[in-house]
């Protein structure tokens, strides 16, 4: 979630961050973080309620495979960014959410079809697949439409995806090369007696 929030924060003016976590101590060190890197108003919330009531930008980080987020707590207008990796079992929010959001986004369709919390509003008919408007990667390049009124809610699903993990480990390498950055590591793969190269950042 730290992650996607200092994306957010360069594409948004923020003034205030309320927070909740199943741990107090990692709470207090997110806390700490955004207070120091960003010099944010940060806010821990009493329950996940608490936070998601209020939040006009919802960012959810977690693996759950309970809802953590309930439909009846959402504002009209809230963003939701649900980020988490993509195991068929996870559910982080309601599959309510997802009748009541009036644009749903996925980073890979046919991915969200069957796993995650997409894939569970289709299998209970809460949805359709009509009613995903697309991917992200269509929506940045305007392909697709967003939100088209202040009050819709928003949902993008993401899973994470593969190729985006392989592409920015390449960009890392190479700029790891070219600042003389990293150890190159002998690694045997196997009985066949393989080796690799790999380029570790330090």
């Amino acid at each position: 979630a730290y992650i996607q929030l200092k994306s957010l924060l360069t594409v948004r003016e923020i003034k205030k961050v309320v927070i909740w976590d199943q741990s107090p101590l990692d709470a207090d060190n997110y806390v700490r973080h955004l207070v120091e890197d960003h010099h944010l108003d940060v806010e821990i919330a009493t329950s996940v309620e608490e936070a998601v009531s209020q939040a006009d930008i919802l960012i959810i980080a977690t693996s759950s495979q309970q809802p953590v987020v309930k439909a009846n707590w959402l504002k009209p207008g809230v963003h939701i960014t649900a980020a988490s990796d993509n195991r068929a079992a996870k559910q982080t929010l309601d599959p309510g959410v997802f009748q009541r959001a009036e644009v749903i986004i996925a980073d890979d369709l046919e991915q969200s079809l069957t796993q995650g919390e997409i894939g569970r509003a289709l299998a209970q008919n809460l949805i359709n697949r009509t009613d995903i408007a697309g991917e992200l990667s269509r929506l940045i390049i305007g392909k697709i439409s967003g939100r088209t009124r202040p009050d819709q809610i928003t949902v993008a699903d993401l899973n994470g995806l593969d190729s985006q993990d392989t592409v920015l480990a390449t960009l890392a390498m190479e700029k790891a090369l070219f600042f003389g950055l990293g150890q190159r590591i002998e690694m045997g793969l196997g009985h066949k007696g393989l080796s690799a190269r790999v380029e570790s950042l330090l």
